[in-house]
């Protein structure tokens, strides 16, 4: 981890599906959006170092 900085960002229509994209249902593994499983994802690469 060599301190780069990132962000999602979600644009569009009110109501097309944003907040689910990046969220989704934070405690189902399956229906996760993307910030969870980029936060799972990180955590698990510091882990192994």
């Amino acid at each position: 981890m060599n301190a780069y900085n990132g962000c999602i960002f979600a644009y569009g229509q009110t109501g097309s599906g944003k907040s689910h994209s990046i969220m989704g249902d934070v405690h189902n593994e399956d229906e996760q959006g993307i910030l969870p499983r980029a936060c799972t994802r990180l955590f698990s690469v510091l882990e192994r170092q």
